[in-house]
């Protein structure tokens, strides 16, 4: 058994393949039978999974010649191993490339892949992209302490770092420090005595980052 792959073919498009046997000069020809015709789509990449309070949003590309597209999640381990089989939360129209999946458990792994679907064909199977839904770390306090302002907030289950960011009412967010898990205070003593700041923590584990809320705190340093 003999076999090719057509590398470069373009998705939505439709080709027409047959095998013309050759012995040495000799060319046959070829039989209805033989001849194929095939709808070449290729498979659609998942290009991020963003957290939110309580949702995760997937993001694919679009494929021409995509009619549907099909998305599917799996659980992963704490081995990085799947669990089960791959299940299919939701079928979108060709114009859709995003979809907020909400049936979440806080701490878990998922890998979701997308297929394109035409009639009742799929493309072939597509790459995973994995993704631990976090859960936002609450800020249980902010206070003046020595030196600066001492940021605490709860713990979340299976954050490997949390790091904590902070603005100013008008300026954008910037990250203070990265700390471990064990840890939920941190005072950041480069606060500016009368300025007021916004604080917010965000749990992480390897690539994936939880969402965030945050709470203001003004400053007022220890007088000399």
């Amino acid at each position: 058994e003999v076999d090719f792959t057509d590398t470069t073919v373009e998705s939505g498009k439709v080709y027409t393949y047959g095998i013309i046997p050759v012995v040495e000069d000799f060319e046959g020809g070829i039989a209805e039978e033989e001849i194929f015709e095939i709808k070449y789509i290729s498979a659609p990449t998942v290009t991020s999974a963003t957290s939110y309070k309580s949702t995760i949003k997937v993001e694919w590309t679009a494929v021409a010649g995509a009619e549907q597209y099909q998305l599917q999640r799996i659980t992963v381990n704490s081995k990085g191993e799947n669990v089960g089989s791959y299940k299919t939360i939701k079928t979108l129209s060709a114009s859709e490339t995003s979809y907020k999946d909400t049936d979440l458990v806080a701490g878990r792994t998922y890998r979701y892949r997308v297929f394109a679907v035409w009639g009742d064909e799929k493309c072939a199977t597509p790459k995973s992209f994995k993704h631990t839904f976090l859960s936002v770390p609450q800020i249980s306090s902010l206070s003046n302490a020595y030196g600066g302002i001492k940021i605490s907030w709860e713990s979340v289950k299976n954050a490997e770092k949390y790091r904590i960011m902070r603005k100013e009412s008008d300026g954008d967010w910037e990250t203070v420090k990265t700390v471990s898990s064990s840890t939920t205070a941190y005072t950041d003593k480069s606060a500016k005595n009368g300025v007021k700041y916004y604080y917010a923590v965000k749990a992480i584990k390897d690539d994936s980052e939880s969402y965030y809320e945050s709470k203001s705190f003004k400053y007022f340093g220890s007088p000399k």
